[in-house]
């Protein structure tokens, strides 16, 4: 009789068990069926949120994904210019030059520029636009007076730090190239006619030359 009672307890905390444990598989696979559908919604409908939540994560490859997504879509500013920085961060010269021409070619380039303009810092966003697309440029093999054709558009006033000469010197790999590299001493070169007085000029002409050894 104790036996018969012991199994019938047992039994019922199986079948309890086995009931508990199927009731939470299929809570699982609701809400996992839930999320993919609304993360397909967002993907479709909303991918600047789905941009914004990864970047907020810090995944910006999932945020370059969505961003990118967002302003073929969109084609806004706001899009672009996060998609620009995100691929900035991924260092995938490639996108970085498809929306670095996208966004500078833009009728209203300057007063994005406006817009992005930070009291707190050093680097003026047209110089960070261009200077990047200079990178971008010169990593995927573009021609050097193409580049040089980017970089003079920061160097219209005068010759500053940070811009576009600067990052395509110091942020490229043309240091090891020594064509390049007097092929660009001689547009910084040309530009101190223009730019006597200018320190930052100065400083990177002799930077390229203690590189090529003069």
């Amino acid at each position: 009789m104790r036996r018969d009672l012991i199994k019938s307890v047992y039994k019922r905390g199986y079948k309890m068990k086995k009931t508990v444990i199927k009731t939470a598989v299929i809570t699982l696979i609701s809400l996992i069926a839930l999320s993919a559908v609304l993360i397909t919604s967002l993907t479709v409908l909303a991918p600047r949120t789905l941009a914004g939540f990864f970047r907020n994560a810090g995944n910006v490859k999932m945020s370059s994904f969505y961003s990118e997504l967002s302003y073929q879509k969109s084609g806004s500013e706001e899009d672009l210019t996060d998609a620009f920085s995100d691929f900035i961060a991924l260092k995938n010269y490639d996108k970085i030059k498809k929306y670095g021409k996208d966004l500078s070619e833009r009728s209203d380039f300057d007063e994005i520029c406006e817009r992005h303009k930070s009291a707190s810092s050093l680097l003026k966003y047209k110089d960070y636009v261009l200077g990047n697309l200079a990178i971008s440029m010169y990593e995927t093999k573009e021609n050097l007076q193409s580049i040089f054709e980017v970089c003079r558009k920061t160097t219209v006033i005068s010759y500053q730090k940070n811009n576009a000469f600067e990052s395509l010197l110091y942020g490229s790999s043309i240091d090891k190239s020594v064509e390049d590299l007097t092929t660009l001493k001689d547009e910084l070169d040309a530009l101190s006619e223009e730019y006597p007085t200018s320190s930052s000029l100065v400083k990177d002409i002799e930077y390229i030359n203690d590189l090529l050894g003069n």
